[in-house]
């Protein structure tokens, strides 16, 4: 099954990542057949099938907190 990630905050504000970049850090995951759409942020994957023992990654943060 196919899956869609809407990152927000992806190129926006002067910092930039190229989406080779983003690609490799998804792979990385053990997602596979990633693409991305233009330089949106988004990912479309397969992911990696888990097992009870795989943790997922902690979100990186920015220092902010959002309400919205």
């Amino acid at each position: 099954m196919r899956h869609v990630a809407l990152l927000r905050g992806i190129n926006v504000g002067g910092k930039r990542l190229a989406m080779a970049d983003l690609r490799r850090i998804a792979e990385s995951l053990g997602w596979r057949d990633v693409a991305t759409v233009l330089a949106t942020g988004k990912l479309i994957f397969t992911p990696a099938r888990r097992t009870a023992n795989t943790a997922l990654p902690r979100p990186a943060s920015s220092g902010r907190c959002s309400t919205s």
